[in-house]
């Protein structure tokens, strides 16, 4: 199923960069069963609020002190909450369990976008969203909202899919290869996941990149553990 083959491509896609921001961002890991795979739908929210964590991404976005420390409570009651959703999985059926985690991931995730929108004014929302459709990688083409916005057409969705297939191999390659070499795997996804992004907006007709780059706004880089930080001041 092309769901549940996208969640897998996201989960190996954005594995480096949760791994690098949670810990030096201070963001709650995954909770214990999904370590190393982020659920599709929670990827968005939790690129987003690892971005806030930062002090690049507070000063990006000229967080308030206020905000700053509504947003750090946030975070410390996220790991829970997450929990709180994913365990009613757990009482059905196995085979059953995707198709429900699925949705009870989304639902956590429109929920914590709508709080988090009721935190942020306007723009810095926007830019929050932006960050989080950024963090999706080649996945988020399979996300409703985005196709609706770029009015990706069957053929479109047909395209995008095989290079989707394609880069999930790769990724999967690249994880294997460099066991035991975190560096060196960050750069084998990240130059996967560039590739694949050059190939499927090279499908988009010359509105839709527009409507794409106005989704993911400019690149923001997650600092990397033991890259110098700069003052958020």
């Amino acid at each position: 199923m092309r769901i549940a083959q996208s969640g897998a491509v996201l989960s190996l896609a954005v594995f480096a960069f949760f791994a690098c921001s949670a810990a030096q961002a201070q963001l709650p890991s995954p909770p214990s069963g999904v370590m190393g795979m982020i659920p599709s739908p929670l990827a968005g929210p939790m690129a987003g609020l690892a971005f806030m964590s930062t002090p690049e991404g507070q000063q990006e976005l000229k967080l308030s002190d206020e905000q700053k420390g509504t947003l750090q409570q946030y975070q410390e009651n996220f790991r829970s909450r997450l929990n709180d959703h994913t365990a009613p999985a757990g009482q059905v059926a196995k085979s059953e369990r995707p198709g429900k985690n699925d949705a009870l991931l989304q639902e956590f995730a429109d929920e914590v976008n709508q709080e988090i929108q009721q935190i942020l004014d306007a723009d810095q929302f926007r830019r929050y969203k932006q960050v989080g459709t950024q963090a999706f990688g080649f996945a988020a083409f399979n996300q409703p909202a985005i196709q609706k916005a770029l009015q990706l057409t069957d053929e479109q969705k047909s395209k995008i899919a095989v290079q989707q297939d394609l880069a999930l191999a790769a990724t999967r390659a690249a994880f294997e290869k460099n066991l035991g070499d975190r560096e060196a795997a960050v750069k084998a996804v990240t130059e996967v996941r560039d590739q694949t992004m050059a190939r499927l907006k090279g499908f988009l007709s010359e509105d839709q990149k527009k409507t794409w780059e106005g989704l993911v706004g400019k690149p923001f880089q997650m600092p990397q553990i033991g890259q110098p930080r700069r003052s958020a001041n």
